[in-house]
């Protein structure tokens, strides 16, 4: 029963954390100017309604784009399908804000379903997204709970209850350890036999400066030499990093996840897209992204752009833009793997 209202009050904490950040986000539109929220991915400006539609349940879908400026972010490199947004939209000579949640999320694309029904003048001129909450984050985490709170005979359900301490940790005897660091002091020693030792978990503590990088690359190599494969995570990008940085040194094949430009430059050859780009078939993922780039503002025989097309061109168009977009994106998968 304490395990259930344990995860009972961590969803409830959950949801109060969610609404906090819409309310803060709400603050700051009033509080920070737009070039400083545009630099951090909360805001998102000079966008160009390409398209208003109906879409599932009755919802108005509006896509929205903007063209590349050269930036090493894109501009919704910030925010993902199922966030909460603020759009601002210029119907007529006037200014309409409008609350959506974001449907499809490109580089410089958008596509909002918007909690109202479009407005009966035609949108001109810019239009503006401001993020208000990442919705689809605290679903995941809500799921996450769930998941775990109603495990039932599976190695899940038996880390939650050791990490509830109704269950004890299982150990074995350490074994013989070769060390790949033989600067590694008794303390640090100590940890990583405790470590190869545990069977569910482990933990090392210490004050900073005291190696427990160190320790933790140790470790890797360990099980690295045991023939498994290791997935390492940090509370922040450079603690990731840092980790990084130690491991490659190492000789071992690592492989860095996460966003190019939240990776230190210095590192960025281990990040995952760096090492797609040096993949000879990358080649044909970057025709592909070239030829929609240009399909996107072809314009037709007539001289229209894509916002200016009938409805029935107009999603022939998108339709074909998708394709291209999915098939570039099923290649890099191909590759990563």
């Amino acid at each position: 029963m304490a395990g259930k209202e344990h995860f009972e009050r961590l969803q409830a904490l959950i949801d109060l954390e969610r609404e906090a950040e819409k309310q803060e986000n709400l603050r700051e539109l009033r509080k920070f100017p737009v070039s400083q929220r545009e630099s951090r991915g909360k805001t998102v400006t000079g966008l160009i309604a390409e398209a208003i539609s109906g879409g599932m349940g009755g919802l108005t879908m509006i896509t929205l784009s903007r063209a590349p400026k050269g930036e090493e972010l894109a501009p919704f490199h910030a925010m993902n399908a199922g966030d909460n947004v603020l759009l601002t939209l210029s119907p007529g000579n006037e200014f309409l804000t409008v609350e959506g949640t974001l449907y499809k999320v490109d580089e410089y694309r958008v596509t909002v379903a918007m909690t109202r029904a479009a407005p009966e003048e035609p949108i001109r001129g810019h239009c503006q997204i401001d993020l208000l909450g990442s919705d689809a984050t605290y679903q995941r985490m809500r799921k996450a709970l769930i998941t775990v709170s109603e495990s039932k005979r599976s190695r899940l359900g038996a880390l939650r209850e050791i990490f509830l301490g109704e269950q004890q940790p299982e150990r074995v005897r350490a074994p013989k350890v070769i060390w790949f660091n033989r600067a590694l002091n008794e303390y640090q020693q100590s940890a990583v036999k405790a470590s190869l030792a545990a069977q569910d978990v482990a933990l090392v503590h210490g004050p900073p400066g005291t190696g427990k990088t160190t320790v933790l690359v140790e470790i890797i190599r360990q099980h690295v030499a045991r023939g498994e494969r290791v997935l390492a995570t940090a509370p922040s990008n450079i603690a990731v990093d840092n980790i990084l940085e130690k491991l490659l040194g190492t000789g071992l094949r690592v492989t860095r996840l996460g966003h190019p430009a939240r990776t230190l430059e210095s590192l960025r050859h281990g990040n995952l897209a760096a090492q797609i780009e040096e993949d000879p078939a990358y080649e044909e993922v970057q025709e592909l992204d070239a030829y929609r780039e240009r399909l996107i503002h072809r314009k037709s025989r007539h001289g229209r752009g894509i916002q200016q097309l009938g409805h029935e061109e107009r999603q022939l168009r998108e339709r074909e833009v998708g394709k291209l977009w999915r098939q570039a994106r099923d290649l890099e998968s191909e590759i990563a793997r």
